[in-house]
């Protein structure tokens, strides 16, 4: 049996450019995920009756209760499938992320060279802080920060209600939280991603979705969200903020930046 052989790669890839590379994939899949996300809220909207049509109008069966709980049931199970592969695109892009505090050995530095304009990929995560309760008109709180390989552009505020963008630059957004709604106020659970940049405040993307149980977790994911971060003379705060129910506890999740263009980072 003959043996197996591996095509010659040319220009060989560096290390630097083989872990860009992986982030590059990781964020393709989250774009993916998102238009899967976004049919399941076609199909839903569709049951409901409240899917708009080509003149305007909404088109859609008569659903019946149990056909309700049917499309709602394969909704979730879907949810739960996606949820579990986020799990495994964070464990892989964490480890892409440490993959330069490892074992490798750097040579002595080499005099500064000229400043010049930034690019190529940048993935930052941060960590909801768990077991938290997020209240109406707040913004939710983050932990843990892991630093982005290539880039000092994105970080944490103080105060963990917010990551600040510094400078100029074009960003992807995705996060993915497990939430309890403690109350049904008024059946809705609504979230906003808000952007301010020290001269305005503005929402850049709104998550609904209807709340069916109290007390139950429910997975709650968007993006990739764009993000342009246009005044280079102050940084850009974005952050998620709960808009309904009264309150929601946070059991788990994660919000991920990705630079992938940078104008004037300071």
């Amino acid at each position: 049996m003959s043996q197996p052989t591996f095509p010659v790669v040319s220009p060989e890839i560096t290390r630097e450019k083989a872990l860009n590379m992986i982030l590059a994939s990781i964020a393709m899949e989250e774009l993916g995920l998102s238009h899967i996300i976004n049919a399941e809220g076609e199909k839903l909207q569709y049951i409901l009756g409240t899917l708009e049509n080509q003149n305007g109008g909404c088109y859609g069966p008569c659903p019946s209760v149990e056909d309700i709980l049917e499309v709602n049931a394969s909704i979730k199970s879907l949810l739960d499938s996606i949820m579990q592969n986020q799990i495994f695109l964070k464990d892989k892009m964490e480890k892409v992320l440490n993959a330069d505090k490892g074992s490798c050995r750097r040579g002595p530095a080499g005099p500064p060279g000229p400043p010049g304009r930034s690019g190529g990929i940048c993935v930052a995560s941060f960590d909801a802080a768990e077991d938290s309760c997020w209240r109406r008109e707040q913004a939710l709180s983050l932990a843990c920060t892991h630093t982005p390989i290539g880039c000092r552009n994105i970080e944490l505020s103080r105060d963990g209600k917010a990551i600040v963008l510094k400078g100029r630059g074009h960003f992807l957004v995705n996060f993915t939280l497990n939430v309890r709604p403690l109350k049904r106020c008024n059946g809705m659970i609504s979230i906003a991603l808000q952007s301010d940049d020290g001269q305005r405040k503005k929402t850049v993307f709104m998550f609904h979705m209807p709340i069916t149980a109290v007390g139950f977790p429910v997975t709650i994911s968007g993006g990739p969200i764009e993000v342009f971060a246009l005044n280079e003379c102050k940084d850009t705060k974005l952050s998620l903020v709960l808009f309904q129910p009264c309150s929601l506890e946070v059991d788990e999740g994660f919000v991920n930046i990705t630079e992938i263009a940078t104008g004037c980072g300071r």
